[in-house]
């Protein structure tokens, strides 16, 4: 049976927000961040995933900003670019993404009030997790360290910023990891159940509180 490459990643999302949940030290880091009431989902740490092109994933993030409680189902989250390149030889499967791990930031911030505010606090704290879940996750074949990758800080505090803020409905920063290349092991039935039912969990109580 084949597996979507977005509900693995969907996976990873689910595993690294019950993880950094049960991070004292990130949570309480979280709490200096200024934009914290928006990552706090009945208090606990929302984090989300949106695959689709970039004009799908800006209409998505545009609409939930329209919605009243929409602010705190957009970010953090990782944006899932497709397409997703799959190098396949034998049994073997290689996923190749672009991702970015983006967060809220003030327009008017410096890069170094956006290093400390958001960097710091979060974005680093959930791309080390994220990783550490891929890892851990068994789903992948992995030689020592992290799976080969091109990781970008990007700050939008250039002219650039009113373009992402017409793409996504508000000011964002991101870590980006392009060519995010994951070699797929042969999974069983019960991994494969177990990547869609973690997948769902990311997005399951979003229309209770789109509705609230």
């Amino acid at each position: 049976m084949t597996v979507s490459p977005n509900t693995i990643i969907g996976s990873l999302v689910w595993r690294t927000r019950e993880a950094l949940n049960r991070n004292a030290a990130f949570l309480d880091a979280l709490a200096g961040y200024y934009y914290a009431p928006n990552c706090l989902v009945d208090g606990k740490f929302g984090f989300w995933h949106f695959p689709g092109t970039q004009a799908e994933i800006s209409a998505v993030l545009l609409k939930l900003g329209e919605a009243v409680n929409g602010s705190m189902l957009k970010f953090p989250a990782v944006l899932n670019f497709q397409s997703i390149r799959q190098q396949r030889k034998g049994d073997a499967v290689t996923l190749n993404y672009n991702l970015a791990i983006a967060g809220s930031v003030k327009s008017t911030w410096t890069t170094r009030e956006r290093e400390a505010e958001l960097f710091e606090r979060v974005l680093r704290p959930v791309y080390d997790e994220f990783m550490r879940q891929a890892a851990l996750s068994g789903y992948f074949l992995t030689d020592y360290g992290l799976p080969p990758h091109d990781y970008y800080e990007v700050f939008t505090t250039g002219g650039n910023a009113a373009q992402i803020k017409d793409l996504y409905g508000e000011h964002v920063d991101a870590i980006e990891l392009h060519n995010l290349s994951l070699v797929l092991k042969p999974l069983c039935q019960r991994q494969l159940e177990q990547i869609a039912t973690e997948n769902d969990r990311v997005t399951e109580n979003i229309a209770d509180l789109l509705s609230v």
